[in-house]
């Protein structure tokens, strides 16, 4: 059972006295479900680096995190294609650079 946080609302209703209300919120989920949150990764950047994810993650009002997730996503799959593309190539010995 999700416990929900309880918010109380006093509110003026046709006459001098408050009336206590309650509103239930569910919590906002900011990572897909499934991710690893008691794991996280930490990654280094330069300070140039971080200024950008900083802007990125600011221009798509997203969290730092949930930017550089997305962007490692995208890179993954462009350093998979590269590997896939040395292994079909002869001899080659370094193709993915670094």
């Amino acid at each position: 059972m999700v416990k929900r946080p309880l918010i109380l609302l006093l509110c003026k209703v046709n006459s001098p006295k408050y009336i206590a209300m309650t509103l239930k919120r569910t919590p906002i989920r900011r990572a897909p479900r499934g991710v690893l949150s008691s794991k996280p990764v930490y990654m280094r950047l330069m300070s140039d680096e971080r200024r950008e994810l900083e802007q990125i993650a600011h221009g798509a009002r997203c969290s730092h995190s949930s930017i550089a997730r997305q962007i490692y996503l995208l890179g993954v799959a462009m350093y998979r294609s590269q590997l896939n593309q040395c292994a079909t190539q002869p001899l080659a010995t370094s193709c993915v650079e670094g």
